[in-house]
């Protein structure tokens, strides 16, 4: 008579496949890859400050052209975000849009992969309460595209605090 052991049985689970490292596994769908050689380096031309509004309700918008050598026009990129605690320093998206441009020289642009790097950087940087990412571009000759990011922290259902109504037309008349 033979003899089984309980692992020998047809029933018995498969044993799970190790985990891939990390340049094995693909980047998910809006989401940058899990190995980013350039992360460190792209992060650190971002700087922060102490919210000057402390725990009041604000938004800073912010846009940044990317001039990509693959697009035929620069690709805009504007930037919506609920603080909590930090700010970003406006003038560190001068150094962080070269780098970033340099990253995307090779090949066509990905704008879904792009759009969700920038909002990781950005969430990143500033852990806001709120994050939405608009990337647009011309991709080809009358072929417009835009990708959309958005975030919130859990927990958070809170309004993105706009301009007052009329307050655009008060200005410019």
């Amino acid at each position: 008579m033979a003899r089984f052991d309980q692992d020998d049985r047809d029933d018995a689970p498969e044993p799970a496949d190790p985990e891939p490292a990390d340049d094995d596994r693909p980047a998910a769908f809006g989401h940058p890859p899990l190995h980013d050689p350039h992360l460190k380096a792209r992060r650190a031309h971002l700087t922060t400050g102490a919210s000057p509004l402390g725990g009041h309700a604000c938004s800073v918008a912010l846009t940044l052209s990317l001039p990509l050598g693959a697009l035929t026009a620069p690709a805009e990129a504007d930037l919506v975000y609920v603080p909590a605690r930090l700010v970003l320093d406006p003038a560190s998206l001068d150094a962080y849009g070269v780098a970033l441009c340099a990253e995307a020289t090779t090949g066509a642009v990905d704008l879904h992969r792009l759009a969700a790097t920038i909002a990781a950087d950005l969430a990143d940087a500033v852990l806001p309460r709120y994050l939405h990412v608009r990337l647009a571009a011309e991709t080809g000759p009358g072929v417009r595209a835009e990708v959309r990011v958005e975030d919130r922290q859990p927990g958070w259902h809170g309004t993105v605090p706009g301009p007052a109504p009329g307050a655009a037309a008060a200005l410019e008349g």
